[in-house]
């Protein structure tokens, strides 16, 4: 058993935070223009210099969730979530120090960290799901994905093979499915009370 975890682009799961500097320096040229797509898709690890250093929070830590996202996408975590991250995934994850301050200056008690998954699977059993493939088109270039048919059905069979060792990653190919998570992680989430997203289960055979 595993689980499709989503963020969606409201609060409390969406923040968005200034990040001081990062965006003149992204419009001034001096980071990749891929950088944003690396936050929403996880497309490869970040280099040194191309992630923010710097989170302007507008609220108080305790308001906050364990995960969220800032501007441009930007997946902040908490210390907690970190820790289960490399409990579970040792060394997968790309896991990035940020600073954290207050309007005024001031910084909240525990760190924040930037979360960057790159792991992809080749996990879903496309004969018993419910997906479809349509056509991406990005200027003169066009490429298949898969998309989840509807995205409301929550119609997912995972090949149990293809996700065993595994606790967190994203499907090759499938643009708007989410991150997918063990049933161990997941219950692990559940005994710390890790706020910050939303999941429902899928099959695996």
């Amino acid at each position: 058993m595993a689980y499709v975890c989503e963020y969606p682009f409201t609060a409390p799961y969406l923040q968005g935070f200034d990040l001081p500097g990062w965006s003149k320096k992204f419009q001034s040229g001096e980071i990749a223009d891929d950088v944003p797509t690396i936050f929403h898709h996880g497309n490869r690890r970040l280099e040194p210099g191309e992630a923010p250093e710097q989170v302007l929070f507008s609220k108080k830590a305790e308001k906050l969730p364990d995960i969220f996202s800032a501007k441009n996408g930007v997946r902040i975590i908490t210390d907690r979530v970190r820790q289960i991250l490399e409990d579970f995934d040792p060394g997968v994850h790309q896991i990035i120090p940020i600073e954290a301050v207050y309007k005024d200056g001031s910084k909240p008690d525990a760190p924040y960290f930037i979360m960057n998954v790159t792991m992809y699977l080749d996990a879903v059993n496309e004969e018993l799901s419910s997906v479809r493939m349509e056509k991406q088109f990005s200027g003169v270039i066009s490429r298949d994905r898969m998309v989840m048919e509807p995205m409301t059905s929550h119609d997912l069979v995972l090949k149990k093979e293809a996700i065993q060792g595994h606790h967190l990653w994203r499907q090759n190919r499938y643009f708007y499915l989410p991150l997918l998570m063990s049933n161990e992680m997941h219950a692990e989430f559940k005994a710390q009370k890790i706020k910050g997203y939303k999941s429902w289960r899928a099959e695996e055979r």
